[in-house]
This record gives C-alpha cells, sequence and structure tokens, in this order.
C-alpha cells in the first residue's frame, strides 16, 4: 500500500509506503525520480513505522504509481525492472496520464510476450485482473486523471 498526498497548488509530494513499488516522479524534460518511500507490508508487525518522502512535482510533470506487476513482468526470467520502466516513463514525459499508463502497460505486455502479471490482490486468486490493469491513477501538476482499467 502507498500512501500519497499532492498540493494541487504547490507541487508537493509527500509518500508513504508499506510494501509497494516506489512511485515516479516524472519530470518534464524526461527525467525520473523514484520516492524512495520503503516500509513492511501493511499488518506484518503491529509496531512498524513508515517514514514519509517528500519531493516537489514541477508544472509539466507526472507522478505514477503502479503495482509490482509492471516490474515483475518477466521474459525468460528476466525481469521488466525499475531501469526499463525508467527509460519508457522518460521516453514519454509530457503524455496525459491515460497515454503514459498505456504506454507502460503496452510495454509490459509486449515485454513478457502477452503474458499476464503476478499481483499479490485478493482479486487475482479468483481470475482477476493481473496487476498491469491495477495502474489506475496518475496525475500531472494541477489535474489529476483517473484511468481506467488497462
Amino acid at each position: 500500500m502507498a500512501y500519497v498526498v499532492v498540493d494541487g497548488a504547490t507541487g508537493r509530494v509527500a509518500c508513504a509506503s508499506g510494501g509497494h513499488p516506489s512511485p515516479r516522479l516524472v519530470l518534464p524534460g524526461g527525467e525520473t525520480r523514484a520516492l524512495e518511500a520503503h516500509g513492511l507490508v501493511l499488518g506484518v508487525d503491529a509496531g512498524q513505522e513508515y517514514a514519509e518522502v517528500q519531493a516537489e512535482l514541477p508544472p509539466g510533470g507526472a507522478l505514477v504509481l503502479y503495482t509490482d506487476g509492471v516490474v515483475e513482468a518477466r521474459r525468460d526470467g528476466e525481469l521488466y525492472g525499475d531501469d526499463r520502466l525508467d527509460r519508457l516513463l522518460a521516453e514519454h514525459a509530457g503524455l496525459p496520464a491515460r497515454e503514459l499508463a498505456a504506454a507502460v502497460a503496452s510495454d509490459a505486455r509486449e515485454f513478457a510476450g502477452g503474458a499476464r502479471f503476478p499481483t499479490i490482490s485478493p482479486s487475482s486468486s479468483s481470475g482477476g485482473p493481473d496487476g498491469l490493469t491495477r495502474m489506475t491513477t496518475g496525475y500531472h501538476r494541477g489535474a489529476w486523471s483517473r484511468v481506467a482499467p488497462l
């Protein structure tokens, strides 16, 4: 689970994570940065504390949230991974959230040869959506976009 707060007026982003992949900031020039908020999965340790990290999302930048199904997509034992995700996000900086999400989903699926992806969500155990369909929210400074399941 990731907890993210964005101040739409200032672009200030605060994030804490309980076992969720690090959200990505995509800057207008194509640079990507991980919001390195780390913590145990919720419910594992009752005394767990979750540190907050902060960053600024500049005008024209984007905040990308995704599940582990994206970076854990596999081809012949090789993971899609954070580096490949960052390269793709950099190449597509400036796209609206829906188009950026579609580009990530398409690239990860192509990488894995069209295979479905792992996810730890309860719905997957009953034949529900794969990890890529969970990439549902994007923020471009000044406007949230709800991205429908892909």
